[in-house]
């Protein structure tokens, strides 16, 4: 977090897909969208709106909650985007920074499934 290497190289393998989770992802949700849309941002080709769907329930999003304003999320909530986020970019390795900071137990369980 804003320290910078003093030493040391990392080397990916050809086939890394690397995911980031910054420990602070408020710059990821001041935009006008609604989850719904910003987590459609991060969707794949053969994705669909089931995929959509699927993911925001995963992340304990359902009902109206889905049609609300990323900008008013909580930091637990906006972790959970995150984690999201992630899943839909379908990674093989993933760095995060303190993930589940913020989160509830109810939330921190439900991404151990």
């Amino acid at each position: 977090a804003g320290l910078e290497a003093d030493h040391g190289v990392a080397k990916w393998a050809e086939n890394a897909n690397v995911g980031y989770m910054p420990q602070d992802p408020t710059e990821e949700f001041a935009v006008d969208k609604n989850l719904t849309d910003w987590i459609g941002e991060w969707t794949q080709e053969g994705d669909d709106d089931q995929a959509v769907r699927s993911i925001l329930g995963r992340l304990l999003f359902g009902g109206d909650d889905v049609k609300k304003s990323v900008k008013v999320l909580s930091g637990g909530e906006k972790g959970r985007m995150m984690y999201g986020k992630l899943m839909l970019g379908r990674h093989n390795v993933l760095l995060m920074d303190e993930p589940t900071n913020h989160m509830d137990m109810e939330s921190i369980e439900s991404l151990n499934v």
